[in-house]
């Protein structure tokens, strides 16, 4: 979570929002990635990180992985993980507005209907939040969120 942190940083020296994210297999970082949100409203660091990591195993299955957030994943990038089939998904604060897990449910329901996702099957991720959740809190506070609302 500390190295997602990091790219946080870096997302802001960006000038985007502070969103960073990585996905691991067999305890290898396999992709990381940052938010470009701010030119591309699918650009979150989820999204960005599913990404790379389709390209570096050449394959939209994803199950084995652990994709790694700051942030509570939002809908559109819990829907994106459920339909790469993330196998766990980690992150440090809840975002109890916007989260595919606290508010809406999309990284823990079953899904069975074939015309919501392109994958052969979806299994439900296991889910581990709060990590490091006091240091990702302070993070966040010390941020002063609005300089960075555009």
């Amino acid at each position: 979570m500390r190295r997602v942190f990091t790219l946080v940083q870096d997302s802001l020296s960006n000038n985007d929002y502070p969103f960073g994210a990585l996905i691991v297999k067999d305890g290898e970082i396999i992709a990381e990635d940052i938010n470009t949100g701010t030119t591309d409203i699918t650009g979150h660091a989820e999204v960005n990180v599913i990404k790379k990591a389709v390209k570096v195993l050449k394959t939209r299955n994803l199950s084995g992985c652990t994709l790694y957030s700051n942030f509570e994943p939002c809908a559109m990038c819990s829907f994106v993980a459920r339909d790469c089939n993330i196998s766990r998904v980690v992150f440090s604060v809840l975002s109890p507005h916007w989260g595919g897990y606290s508010r809406w449910n999309i990284l823990s329901n079953e899904i069975k209907d074939p015309l919501f996702t392109s994958a052969q099957a979806t299994n439900i991720p296991e889910i581990l939040p709060g990590v490091l959740k006091e240091e990702g809190e302070k993070f966040f506070d010390e941020l002063n969120w609005n300089m960075h609302i555009k």
